[in-house]
């Protein structure tokens, strides 16, 4: 079997499922695993490499109000890779090229190629993906076995986060993710249920809806314990930047987050902001962050560093 993927997380999905071998091509964004990064690209971004996140989003805005694709696809290299199954995406338009797109280009090209496309809104519709994936390229056994690591892994970090909070009788935290800054967007699909599970309580998002854009007086009614920026697509140090000049507004100067220097930039693209496998990493990420316990005397932030990379805590005084 010849796989192509047209997304971070479906390459992943592929990877762990155990189809390493059977990639032949991957979306312009694909970069894990790293063993993948070799292989041919099949799409590229049409919108041009800015810094600032409010270019990005203007950009965006512009294409999708004139009705076109954010990405375009190589179609001669798809044609040459000759696919017998296509893996991509119905979620976000902005995300990645639509499933509607490469099937349209598949049609066109005469491929019978099979289609399949994910649409996880959580951590179960991520692993439903990778059995679904497994499957239908004859990988169930592997796939199985990978879901049951995952899944093993999660029921720890929800116990122990249950353990800590009734050990210390203490409250949820309250988190506040957001995968954008300039407009700010809340994170939603399966974040909400990331942060339940690591034992924290969302704000301005629920589970299994979309991400939304909100408003900076939105933002200044909430309280939070805990603020989480994980745009999508920009580096830590770039969010650091913009985090940083975002900070003189009322609305956060004024969050118990901001004052108690407990506020974290993720990188979007490898956690938080791609639903597939790392998505656990993410959930790890966030008990580590609320739960920064060393013994039962409590919370130490100023000695906790999280075990994961591309996690840092932001100067905020």
């Amino acid at each position: 079997m010849r796989v192509v993927s047209f997304l971070p997380c479906a390459t992943e999905i592929a990877c762990v499922a155990g189809l390493e071998e059977t990639l032949v091509g991957i979306s312009h964004e694909c970069d894990y695993p790293t063993s993948i990064r070799m292989l041919p690209r099949v799409t590229r971004s049409k919108v041009a490499k800015v810094e600032s996140s409010q270019a990005v989003d203007a950009q965006v805005r512009d294409l999708m109000a004139s009705g076109e694709s954010l990405y375009a696809i190589d179609r001669e290299a798809l044609k040459q890779l000759k696919p017998d199954l296509v893996l991509t995406q119905g979620l976000c338009d902005v995300c990645a090229v639509s499933a509607d797109d490469v099937r349209q280009v598949l049609d066109d090209m005469g491929s019978r190629a099979e289609l399949f496309s994910l649409n996880p809104m959580s951590l179960e519709d991520v692993l439903e993906s990778i059995q679904e994936v497994g499957a239908i390229a004859g990988s169930s056994r592997t796939a199985e076995a990978a879901c049951r690591r995952l899944e093993s892994r999660i029921a720890i970090v929800r116990a122990e986060s249950s353990e800590r909070l009734q050990r210390l009788a203490t409250k949820r935290p309250r988190v506040l993710l957001l995968e954008w800054l300039s407009p700010p967007f809340s994170a939603g699909h399966w974040n909400p249920q990331l942060v339940e599970f690591a034992g924290g309580e969302a704000l301005l998002a629920s589970s299994g809806e979309r991400s939304r854009e909100v408003t900076w007086q939105e933002i200044g009614q909430v309280e939070c314990d805990v603020m989480i920026l994980s745009s999508c697509g920009h580096a830590v140090q770039r969010v650091e930047e913009e985090a940083v000049e975002q900070l003189d507004r009322p609305e956060l100067k004024a969050q118990p987050a901001v004052q108690n220097q407990n506020v974290w930039v993720i990188d979007g693209s490898q956690y938080f902001n791609c639903p597939g496998p790392r998505l656990v990493d993410s959930l790890e990420i966030l008990a580590d962050i609320l739960h920064p316990w060393i013994d039962s005397v409590g919370f130490v932030p100023a000695m906790f560093k999280p075990r994961h990379p591309g996690v840092c805590r932001l100067a905020t005084s």
